[in-house]
Protein backbone atom coordinates (compact mmCIF):
# COMPACT_ATOMS: atom_id res chain seq x y z
CA UNK A 1 0.00 0.00 0.00
CA UNK A 2 1.09 3.68 -0.99
CA UNK A 3 0.63 6.53 1.06
CA UNK A 4 -2.47 7.61 -0.58
CA UNK A 5 -4.48 4.44 -0.22
CA UNK A 6 -3.29 4.70 3.08
CA UNK A 7 -4.53 8.37 3.97
CA UNK A 8 -7.75 7.53 2.30
CA UNK A 9 -8.64 4.36 4.42
CA UNK A 10 -7.66 6.35 7.60
CA UNK A 11 -10.15 8.99 6.47
CA UNK A 12 -13.05 6.77 5.50
CA UNK A 13 -12.08 5.23 8.96
CA UNK A 14 -12.20 8.01 10.99
CA UNK A 15 -15.64 9.02 9.30
CA UNK A 16 -17.56 6.31 9.79
CA UNK A 17 -15.75 5.80 13.21
CA UNK A 18 -17.17 9.54 13.91
CA UNK A 19 -20.83 8.57 12.51
CA UNK A 20 -21.02 5.18 14.65
CA UNK A 21 -19.77 7.56 17.82
CA UNK A 22 -22.27 10.35 16.97
CA UNK A 23 -25.09 8.39 16.50
CA UNK A 24 -24.79 5.28 19.30
CA UNK A 25 -22.43 7.46 21.93
CA UNK A 26 -22.75 11.05 22.00
CA UNK A 27 -23.80 13.58 19.66
CA UNK A 28 -20.22 15.58 20.27
CA UNK A 29 -18.25 12.97 18.05
CA UNK A 30 -19.67 14.36 15.45
CA UNK A 31 -17.23 17.05 15.27
CA UNK A 32 -14.79 14.19 14.40
CA UNK A 33 -16.37 13.84 11.41
CA UNK A 34 -16.21 17.55 10.40
CA UNK A 35 -12.76 17.42 11.77
CA UNK A 36 -11.99 15.18 8.49
CA UNK A 37 -13.73 17.12 6.52
CA UNK A 38 -11.79 19.76 6.81
CA UNK A 39 -9.02 18.32 6.90
CA UNK A 40 -9.77 16.52 3.51
CA UNK A 41 -10.44 19.64 2.37
CA UNK A 42 -7.23 21.56 3.03
CA UNK A 43 -5.55 18.85 1.65
CA UNK A 44 -7.33 19.20 -1.54
CA UNK A 45 -6.08 22.79 -2.20
CA UNK A 46 -2.88 22.73 -0.62
CA UNK A 47 -1.48 19.62 -0.67
CA UNK A 48 -0.81 19.46 2.45
CA UNK A 49 -1.45 16.38 4.60
CA UNK A 50 -0.01 15.77 8.32
CA UNK A 51 -0.58 11.93 8.21
CA UNK A 52 1.12 11.81 4.84
CA UNK A 53 3.87 13.39 5.88
CA UNK A 54 4.01 10.96 8.90
CA UNK A 55 3.66 8.02 6.79
CA UNK A 56 6.38 9.76 4.33
CA UNK A 57 8.97 9.92 7.50
CA UNK A 58 8.18 6.58 8.27
CA UNK A 59 9.48 5.49 4.84
CA UNK A 60 6.09 4.19 3.59
CA UNK A 61 6.01 4.28 -0.80
CA UNK A 62 4.77 7.64 -1.68
CA UNK A 63 1.87 8.08 -4.39
CA UNK A 64 1.08 10.48 -6.74
CA UNK A 65 -1.90 12.48 -4.63
CA UNK A 66 0.74 13.91 -1.55
CA UNK A 67 4.21 14.94 -2.85
CA UNK A 68 6.78 14.33 -0.65
CA UNK A 69 9.26 16.82 -1.42
CA UNK A 70 9.36 19.85 -5.16
CA UNK A 71 5.85 20.70 -6.64
CA UNK A 72 4.11 17.69 -8.07
CA UNK A 73 2.76 19.85 -11.13
CA UNK A 74 7.05 20.43 -12.57
CA UNK A 75 8.96 17.93 -15.08
CA UNK A 76 11.21 17.23 -12.28
CA UNK A 77 8.19 15.53 -10.09
CA UNK A 78 7.40 13.74 -13.22
CA UNK A 79 10.78 12.80 -13.33
CA UNK A 80 10.76 11.21 -10.15
CA UNK A 81 7.45 9.57 -9.56
CA UNK A 82 5.63 11.94 -8.29
CA UNK A 83 2.71 12.22 -11.28
CA UNK A 84 1.26 8.97 -13.51
CA UNK A 85 1.00 11.24 -16.34
CA UNK A 86 3.41 12.89 -18.44
CA UNK A 87 3.43 16.85 -18.00
CA UNK A 88 2.07 18.64 -20.97
CA UNK A 89 4.76 19.45 -23.57
CA UNK A 90 5.07 23.07 -24.68
CA UNK A 91 3.37 23.87 -27.41
CA UNK A 92 4.56 24.11 -30.86
CA UNK A 93 1.90 24.94 -33.82
CA UNK A 94 1.35 22.05 -36.34
CA UNK A 95 1.85 22.38 -39.99
CA UNK A 96 -1.00 23.20 -42.17
CA UNK A 97 -1.42 21.02 -44.97
CA UNK A 98 -0.63 23.77 -47.79
CA UNK A 99 2.80 23.36 -46.49
CA UNK A 100 3.19 19.77 -46.07
CA UNK A 101 2.62 19.53 -50.01
CA UNK A 102 4.95 21.79 -51.95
Amino acid sequence: MNIDRIVLAFAGDVVLAGLALGYFVSPWWFLLVLAAGVDLLQSAFTGFCPLARLLARLGVEPGCAFPTHGDARTPEAHAHGMLSVPPDPPYRPRPSARHRFR
